[in-house]
Order: C-alpha cells, then sequence, then structure tokens
C-alpha cells in the first residue's frame, strides 16, 4: 500500500468520531487478532473516539481473545465509519449492517 493510500485512510479515520470494525464470516485467529489489534491502536490514538466491534459471528475456539462488543441500535451505523479488514469480497462481511 502507497504513502497516499494511507494517508486517505488515516484522514477519514480522523473525519469520524465513531467506527465499526468488520471481519469476514467463520472468523479465525488472524481474522480476530486483526480486528482487535487495529481497535486497540485505534483506540490508543483517538481515546476520544467511539471504537466498535459487533460481530455475532465467532468461534468458540477464540473467545480467549476477548469478548466482542454489545449490540448497538441500526441508527448508530449510520453516521460511523466502516473499516472491513481481512475479507475478500463483501459477500464474506460477517457484520451484513
Amino acid at each position: 500500500m502507497n504513502y497516499e493510500v494511507k494517508k486517505k485512510i488515516f484522514e477519514k479515520i480522523k473525519e469520524y468520531d465513531r467506527i465499526m470494525l468488520f471481519r469476514h464470516v467463520r472468523n479465525d485467529g488472524d481474522c480476530v487478532g486483526a480486528t482487535k489489534g487495529l481497535k486497540r491502536i485505534l483506540q490508543l490514538t483517538w481515546p476520544e473516539k467511539e471504537i466498535l466491534l459487533i460481530d455475532a459471528d465467532t468461534a468458540k475456539y477464540l473467545e480467549f481473545m476477548g469478548p466482542e462488543d454489545e449490540p448497538v441500535a441500526d441508527e448508530l451505523y449510520a453516521d460511523a465509519l466502516g473499516i472491513v479488514l481481512d475479507t475478500a469480497s463483501e459477500a464474506r462481511i460477517s457484520n451484513k449492517r
């Protein structure tokens, strides 16, 4: 990923007060680790932002990595920035909102 793309992503993140992270269905360790890791990085960088990881599709064997955030009202999705990680296509995104 070149510098200009990274800069655009960084600037987009700065624009939003609420960021929601998404991953693929039938998640695996690298997928869960990537989303939880990015969530923590964003929280440490911007403690004033609301960073959410809401995913009902969880694997029992990955529960040791910690819980997901509780579901939120649909209207909270409307003004949030969504970031999708480790997903090959839109059809494989686990949270369809």
